[in-house]
């Protein structure tokens, strides 16, 4: 029995600090992942906004050339447009590395701005007289920015959520070990 004699007066000291350090963990941990979400939900919000932005300014551009019959050309629509693609792409770069782990962001993204870029050569053509204003000019594409909106949207509503925590090393192996025991 000299095995099991413990010295319950000092872990009854010790104790209190145990808990509050553990207690101390939980809520930094879940203060951090609420504040990641934070984070991610407001710039989902200004991604999409700015995505609209990009759209309506995409279509300014194209009415003003179409109205003028291209005797009056949007500079400084253009410059706006190339400004807020560069938003954009900083925008979609941040949350690209936020949210690894969401498939759906990984193709939208970059399809939005592979067309915007298309948009801004076209332009760029058409003011150097190699393009013609009845040619077809390339456009963002409508379906993609909705879907990439959709999925932004749920971030910026919170439904889906930035997740970082410190438990989780804890919680897996504590599955495993539940697995083990259950199965046996």
């Amino acid at each position: 029995m000299v095995a099991c004699d413990l010295d319950w007066g000092g872990i009854v000291k010790v104790l209190p600090s145990i808990i509050a350090s553990i207690t101390a963990l939980f809520i930094y941990s879940r203060w951090s992942s609420q504040k990641g979400s934070e984070v991610i939900a407001n710039e989902a919000k200004n991604l999409i906004i700015k995505v609209a932005s990009l759209q309506s300014l995409q279509c300014e551009i194209f009415k003003i050339l179409n109205d003028s019959k291209g005797s009056i050309f949007p500079d400084d629509k253009l410059i706006q447009f190339k400004e807020v693609k560069e938003e954009v792409s900083d925008s979609m770069n941040f949350l690209g590395f936020a949210l690894k782990k969401d498939k759906a962001l990984s193709q939208l993204p970059s399809m939005v701005l592979a067309d915007a870029m298309l948009f801004i050569r076209d332009i760029e053509r058409y003011k150097n007289s190699e393009k013609d204003l009845n040619s077809k000019f390339h456009m963002i594409d409508s379906s993609n920015a909705l879907t990439l909106t959709e999925i932004l949207l749920d971030y910026a509503m919170y439904k889906k959520r930035y997740l970082k925590r410190i438990f989780s090393f804890f919680r897996i192996n504590f599955l495993k070990i539940k697995y083990r025991i259950s199965s046996d």
